[in-house]
């Protein structure tokens, strides 16, 4: 019980660091497209 807890945690904050690390790319996509124009 206990384990699957903090698994699921741990699971939750890789979800949530790949969509920030997602969401800054596209970000810097964005402003080098910006850049571009």
């Amino acid at each position: 019980m206990f384990y699957t807890k903090e698994n699921r945690r741990t699971d939750m904050s890789r979800k949530i660091r790949r969509h920030f690390t997602d969401d800054f790319k596209q970000q810097i996509v964005d402003l080098h497209n910006a850049g571009m124009k």
